[in-house]
């Protein structure tokens, strides 16, 4: 192999690395087959807007965000709020979003740990050309998070007086839950009335979710970092033809 050709290679391994300089985080009840347990809450959405780096081998704990909306609802059975359905909205908590900005978001819930909001790890191996699906997540510290958690969204809100939040934990074995989060010992006062109301994991609802962790994408590069993707590697081919041919 000549040096010329050498240099070409490594030229075409440097262009085809994609930069993923932002990345968009999402799903939908949609991605996921959803078995009610206490209530009936099977319609939920997130979606998160980071400009961090998407990398191999990376932890993402409480990442940053450049915005985020997340709405779930339902139906209701005998629950502390005493209400008989709920339509949740993180967008009525920020009437001028979007968008609504990781401090915002993160200061709802003071009191959370490091990680305790939003957490996955991206395996070493992981291939993100076509975006982080889930069985490309490592297992999270189970002390913290329980046992084969490979995700965990907990959106707890502190003082606020709603009670519906979602927190929802993902594992490597394709199954996961999606439940109220707590908002225990805050302030809160129920909408509309003067008593104060403590709700706790699942005494809103609770529901099962079971997926295919190859099948569901997690996250994406943004388009500017795809483009870029899809730049360097036509630049290598054309490199390379350039180099054989020449």
């Amino acid at each position: 192999m000549t040096k010329t050709i050498k240099t070409a290679l490594s030229c075409s391994l440097i262009a085809a690395t994609p930069s993923f300089a932002a990345f968009s985080l999402s799903f939908s009840n949609l991605d996921f087959t959803s078995t009610p347990v206490f209530s009936n809450v099977t319609t939920f959405s997130l979606n998160v807007q980071s400009s961090e780096t998407l990398t191999a081998g990376s932890l993402y704990s409480d990442p940053v965000i450049t915005d985020i909306q997340y709405s779930v609802r339902g139906s209701l059975t005998d629950t502390p709020s005493g209400f008989p359905a709920f339509a949740f909205n993180l967008s009525d908590r920020f009437p001028s979003s979007p968008p609504i900005v990781g401090t915002q978001f993160y200061e709802l819930n003071p009191d959370a740990p490091v990680g305790g909001t939003i957490s996955f790890q991206i395996s070493p191996t992981a291939n993100l050309i076509d975006g982080l699906q889930l069985n490309e997540l490592e297992e999270l510290p189970s002390a913290q998070f329980g046992s084969n958690v490979i995700f965990q969204f907990n959106g707890r809100e502190e003082g606020t007086g709603r009670y519906h939040p979602m927190f929802l934990q993902l594992k490597s074995n394709g199954t996961g839950i999606l439940q109220n989060a707590d908002n225990m010992g805050g302030v809160n006062p129920q909408d509309g009335f003067s008593n104060e109301i403590d709700v706790d994991f699942g005494d809103e609802y609770i529901t099962n979710l079971e997926f295919n962790p190859s099948s569901v994408t997690l996250a994406i590069p943004e388009p500017q970092s795809a483009l870029l993707a899809l730049s360097g590697l036509l630049f290598s081919f054309l490199l390379r033809r350039r180099v054989i041919n020449s």
